[in-house]
């Protein structure tokens, strides 16, 4: 037993021995260690990031991005790369399996303000993160069908100008100026179809006036048109100078 303590001792204190050259090397080598660790870190970090977590060059910031419905995770995924959301299909699933949301990725329109990292869209699309924001588009009185469509043409994506203008022009003076909110999906139809809900709404308010006025409101509008256009090209003639404008209540 004895023996076996001795034994036990000098191992011990040769393991000390040991230990401590180990630190005394290590304290002096520090600043070239350090030289070598941190940049391997830094390449380990950024190499990934840089080939697969970074958004593509060409991210489309600002556009709608739709996922259909029906589609796969794979299916979406791979839709997501071709459409330069994403570096990597491959990323892009195993954040959605991360999440636990391989399941339950949710459709629709996407809107993304600026380009944004594989894990964020992979949040985004787990969790139904639309990032879709209500934009506010003023029409002015006199605003004309065709000013209109280049109007919403310029803040809505999924605007068809061509057929709003089609289906508009018959509508024109029955289109009513006002302070609209969309969300950046809404399409010419909507638009067209608020547009009208928000005349007829409005006219059903001035009823009473446009009865007491002895004129059908066909009349009205025909007679809000012909004043538009005139303070149009009187406004022309002044060289832009202001000329007030009546609001279409004015001629009720």
């Amino acid at each position: 037993m004895k023996n076996f303590n001795n034994i036990l001792k000098k191992a011990l204190d040769k393991t000390h021995v040991v230990i401590e050259k180990f630190l005394s090397y290590s304290r002096e080598n520090a600043n070239q260690r350090t030289l070598i660790i941190v940049p391997v870190i830094v390449v380990v970090i950024l190499i990934p990031y840089l080939v697969f977590i970074r958004p593509p060059s060409a991210f489309p910031a600002g556009e709608l991005v739709e996922i259909p419905e029906g589609l796969s995770l794979s299916e979406i995924a791979e839709l997501l790369e071709r459409e330069q959301v994403v570096r990597s299909a491959t990323l892009f699933r195993s954040a959605v399996y991360v999440f636990g949301r391989e399941r339950n990725v949710k459709f629709g329109d996407y809107f993304f303000k600026e380009p944004r990292n594989a894990f964020i869209v992979a949040r985004a699309l787990s969790y139904g993160v639309y990032g879709l924001e209500p934009i506010r588009i003023r029409v002015s009185e006199g605003t004309m069908v065709r000013e209109m469509a280049s109007l919403f043409a310029v803040y809505l994506k999924r605007f068809d100008e061509e057929r709003f203008l089609s289906e508009a022009r018959p509508m024109e003076g029955y289109l009513f100026p006002d302070t609209y909110f969309f969300l950046p999906n809404a399409d010419d139809r909507l638009v067209l179809r608020t547009l009208r809900q928000s005349f007829y709404s409005r006219t059903v308010e001035l009823e009473e006036e446009i009865s007491a006025s002895g004129r059908s409101l066909e009349d009205i509008v025909i007679n809000s048109r012909c004043v538009v256009e005139a303070h149009r090209y009187r406004h022309a003639a002044s060289g832009g100078r202001g000329v007030p404008l009546l609001t279409w209540q004015d001629h009720v």
